[in-house]
């Protein structure tokens, strides 16, 4: 019987697919509302799932959280720290995510779910209020916006096969006007009854339900929003400037300070989605096409740097995979060292291809950047794969024509990325556009990134061994 109306696929989602959720969140709330409840108690309910709990301290530990750097290694010091509200929202977040995931994800999932990412890590920057619990409420009402849309994609069937067909045959269609052909319903629609049903916040409320005059709170996650489509589109020119515009006016800032606020959190939106747990959205949230300052140089910070790699030599405790892996030591070297421009390259049928990526520009290279290494071919890849240690090129002659009409001129440091004595890839690193020199820090900086990430995937790969 087809499903139609958006009642029953309330039904369908909540309480046939995603009772467990419902569950959670209610005894999140339910301990949230409670003045009674102490922080032993919201601890309890954390400590029961060990993912949840590995997954609340990693993000208390962010640099957003403790600035201090100082590592919070039990969930009462981090209720303490972020607050109950905070640690709710994180733990609702981090159930979602995992929720909605699954083994098998739809692209359609993964895609509206990066635009989720990027709208909360717009939404928290510009929210006008000082207190971590309250960023921490806006930036869930940003990522959950699509929340229908979301639970449609990875619960929804043969509906959802049907609406995708639909949409990859005339992308320019009324999506609205398809999905109410398909679910009798409209998903924002859906996403406004499921927030209902499982009281997922007022400011979430307030932003889906189309009100004229809006709270602080809810117009930042409205702006944020509008920013993640934009992006999504390719960030067209005019409408970049229309929404710099109406940042700059909301925030108090000049136009200038707007735009370099909105392009720092696209760039840091990627480090947020891999501290949920989304590794597999981190690639689809679209960075900028060119830099807001192609004279600025992106700074470093070395407590970032230290606390990252701490991370890494957790990894093999933790259970890391290795997608979360590589985009740490990505970010890492991004946010940590201060290069404009990182991926990690891997090598396969004899081409060098580009995965996990970070830094203004780099979202084109999904699609240019694939070389041929052979020993046929010059450039400085198949020179790094004969040198197998970590290089600095500073001459754009080495680089190959076809490297350099993508990458640009501008020095360029590789590491090998190896399982075992095989190289697989490499660690790249650049300055952008930029003229700033890579300095004899950043290199043993990025030596040493490139060091603990090949200790840390050795001891993945001798775990895995010693369990079979």
């Amino acid at each position: 019987m087809k499903i139609s109306g958006v009642s029953a696929w309330v039904h369908k989602l909540a309480q046939q697919e995603m009772p467990a959720l419902g569950n959670i969140i209610s005894e999140l709330n339910r301990l949230t509302g409670d003045d009674d409840t102490d922080a032993h108690q919201l601890a309890e309910v954390i400590l029961k799932d060990g993912n949840l709990t590995s997954q609340v301290l990693r993000i208390a530990n962010s640099v957003q959280f403790n600035p201090s750097g100082t590592p919070l290694t039990t969930v009462s010091r981090a209720i303490v720290l972020v607050g109950f509200q905070g640690i709710r929202d994180i733990c609702l977040s981090v159930s979602i995510i995992e929720t909605l995931l699954g083994a098998e994800p739809r692209e359609h999932l993964l895609d509206v779910m990066a635009r989720g990412f990027h709208a909360g890590s717009q939404a928290r920057w510009m929210t006008p209020a000082p207190s971590p619990e309250t960023r921490e409420e806006v930036f869930v009402a940003a990522l959950l916006q699509r929340l229908g849309e979301m639970a449609f994609w990875a619960y929804g069937g043969t509906a959802a096969d049907e609406l995708a067909s639909l949409i990859d045959a005339d992308p320019g269609a009324d999506q609205a006007a398809l999905e109410r052909q398909v679910l009798g319903t409209n998903l924002r629609t859906l996403s406004r009854a499921l927030c209902e049903l499982w009281h997922l916040g007022p400011v979430l409320n307030e932003s889906l339900n189309n009100r004229v005059s809006l709270s602080p709170q809810a117009t930042a996650v409205t702006l944020g929003t509008c920013v993640s489509e934009i992006a999504h589109q390719g960030w067209d020119k005019q409408k970049t400037t229309e929404i710099v515009s109406r940042i700059a006016a909301f925030t108090g800032q000049s136009a200038e300070q707007a735009r370099t606020g909105m392009f720092r959190a696209t760039e840091e939106a990627a480090a947020v989605a891999l501290r949920y747990g989304a590794t597999r959205v981190c690639h689809l949230i679209s960075t900028p096409r060119e830099p807001a300052d192609k004279t600025a140089a992106h700074t470093g910070d070395p407590l970032l740097q230290l606390s990252i790699l701490r991370e890494l030599t957790t990894a093999v405790t933790e259970k890391l995979d290795l997608n979360t892996v590589f985009q740490m030591a990505a970010e890492g070297i991004h946010r940590g060292i201060g290069f404009e421009r990182v991926a990690v390259l891997f090598l396969l049928n004899e081409r060098c291809s580009a995965k996990y990526l970070l830094g203004s520009g780099t979202e084109r290279w999904r699609r240019e950047f694939s070389f041929p290494v052979t020993s046929m071919d010059a450039n400085l890849f198949t020179l790094a794969l004969e040198h197998q240690e970590q290089l600095l090129f500073d001459r754009p002659a080495l680089f190959g024509e076809s490297v350099r009409q993508v990458i640009g001129n501008g020095p360029v440091v590789l590491a090998p990325v190896s399982t075992g004595t095989r190289v697989i890839g490499f660690f790249y690193a650049d300055r952008g556009l930029t003229d700033n020199p890579v300095t004899e820090d950043m290199m043993s900086a990025f030596r040493h990134f490139a060091l603990q990430t090949r200790m840390t995937l050795q001891m993945i790969a001798s775990t895995r061994h010693n369990n079979r």
